[in-house]
């Protein structure tokens, strides 16, 4: 049987499936089977033809398209869903794909119902050494060998990444992606491989990380709570901001005055905090540790069983870890003209805690506050600073002040 899952996109791909069978179970999940020589390929350049195939979530790049797999139910009769597939990232309109992905998207199919573009949000990407290329018109594929091994195999013939004994893979309508052998266990899933995103029900567990999209930013659960820390080449992470359970923990480190002292006699020790919470606790379980997005709260939880459940605003989409350094849960929105957004409702009291967030030599300053907002604005060190310093640096793009600034001014040696 030859069943195609991308009739939106027709013109773009091509969609190999011999054999294979989708099933609807009762709630939701669409089941794909995984026989031997079942594959998907797809023409991931950028259509010249088919304009409309394109993504409108702007934020990934300047031109973005998606080639779906398996989709949840809701994605597939046009309403909010969860997609999975290839996403492929272009810079120009006459430009090779900048970067390809085997991603997990959220949105819609269309974003009206006249047939406009489609509105896709990638909430999931897998994480491999080596970067998927399309070599000219040598596809990306996902296809099952002989021996039921689940291979994504990249434009130049080479195995990227690769799963033994499969049989069926399950799109869940909470955008989990499960695949499951001959008797029906689960072997792999795409809540226990997180990137930068949460969804709704989906646990980080003791271990577990987010990575921001541009992989300068980590969050990891440990014993005690949430560590976030800016990837460098230092062997000791460049931890910048903590979500602990313990009350106690929480409010030293509220203000962030001498939070990462190294004094041996600070009244809390930062990385005991977090390892392990309560010492003293009569059940110590690092499995019970988790942090968990449900419904309009957030809930925690250490390795004693001691938890913390924040409210939302609202009740969100997925929760991200963004390229600033930041958590911020989001949703998407339609609009009055039948489009959609990705939105925020929360604002940001701490907008200068992370590290780098105004690029390399910025300075970040406070606004004023209104109400409970508080935004930041980037500069570079000037003669406000120090004297020395008047016109020895500018920005690296002034109409987007977080890049950071240049040296205009070479550093000068002087001997002793």
């Amino acid at each position: 049987m030859h069943l195609s899952l991308v009739a939106a996109f027709a013109a773009a791909f091509v969609v190999l499936l011999p054999f294979a069978l989708i099933t609807t179970h009762a709630a939701g999940e669409q089941r794909l089977s995984l026989p031997p020589l079942w594959s998907f390929s797809a023409d991931l350049s950028l259509p010249s033809s088919s304009p409309s195939s394109l993504n409108s979530y702007s934020q990934l790049a300047r031109f973005s398209l998606f080639a779906p797999i398996l989709s949840s139910s809701a994605f597939a009769s046009g309403s909010k869903g969860f997609s999975f597939g290839f996403l492929s990232l272009f810079q120009t309109a006459s430009s090779p794909p900048s970067h390809i992905s085997l991603s997990i998207c959220l949105g819609v199919q269309h974003s009206s119902s006249n047939g406009g573009s489609p509105f896709l949000v990638p909430v999931w990407t897998l994480n491999t050494t080596t970067l998927i290329q399309q070599q000219g018109r040598s596809v990306v594929r996902l296809q099952v060998e002989e021996k039921n091994q689940l291979s994504l195999v990249d434009g130049d013939g080479s195995v990227v990444w690769a799963l033994s004994n499969v049989d069926s893979m399950e799109m869940q309508s909470n955008g989990n992606v499960v695949i499951y052998d001959s008797r029906n266990g689960s072997i792999w899933e795409s809540f226990e491989h997180p990137s930068d995103c949460l969804l709704q029900g989906q646990k980080l567990k003791l271990g577990m990380e987010l990575t921001s999209s541009n992989n300068m930013y980590k969050a990891v659960m440990q014993a005690g709570g949430i560590v976030f820390y800016q990837v460098s080449a230092n062997p000791l992470p460049l931890v910048y901001w903590i979500f602990p359970v313990n009350m106690t923990v929480e409010d030293y480190f509220d203000d962030m005055v001498g939070a990462f002292s190294l004094n041996k006699d600070a009244p809390v020790n930062l990385t005991a905090s977090l390892a392990l919470d309560h010492p003293s606790c009569a059940i110590l379980n690092n499995s019970l540790a988790y942090y968990l997005v449900e419904g309009d709260r957030y809930v925690m939880q250490d390795a004693c069983a001691n938890t913390k459940i924040i409210p939302m605003n609202t009740t969100a989409d997925l929760l991200r870890l963004d390229t600033d350094g930041h958590m911020r849960d989001y949703y998407v929105q339609q609009l009055p003209n039948s489009s959609y957004e990705l939105t925020s409702p929360d604002s940001n009291d701490k907008p200068c805690f992370s590290p780098n967030v105004c690029g390399a030599y910025g300075i970040c300053s406070l606004s004023s506050t209104f109400g409970t907002a508080v935004s930041h604005s980037c500069r570079c060190p000037s003669e406000q600073d120090n004297k020395n310093l008047s016109n020895a640096f500018s920005l690296i793009d002034i109409s987007n002040p977080s890049q950071g600034c240049t040296r205009k001014v070479s550093l000068e040696y002087v001997g002793i």
